[in-house]
């Protein structure tokens, strides 16, 4: 089997994604399954996050008030 390699558009895409499910429902069964991962991928979500406050607001992304971070 062949690896997988990601880009920095998809570590992109999976930070944002997570934070903004995150964002308006941090109690969500899947993202809680993937915040629970013992291995890179969860920690970096977990990283990404940390620094994110739920709130319901629709209309408003993180991303307009968070910096946005590409490795």
């Amino acid at each position: 089997m062949g690896k997988h390699i990601k880009t920095k558009l998809d570590y992109l895409m999976i930070d944002e994604l997570g934070k903004e499910l995150y964002r308006l429902d941090p109690n969500n069964k899947v993202l809680n399954k993937f915040l629970s991962m013992d291995n890179f991928e969860g920690n970096e979500l977990k990283k990404s996050v940390s620094n994110v406050t739920p709130t319901k607001e629709y209309g408003i992304l993180c991303t307009d008030c968070i910096n946005e971070r590409v490795r």
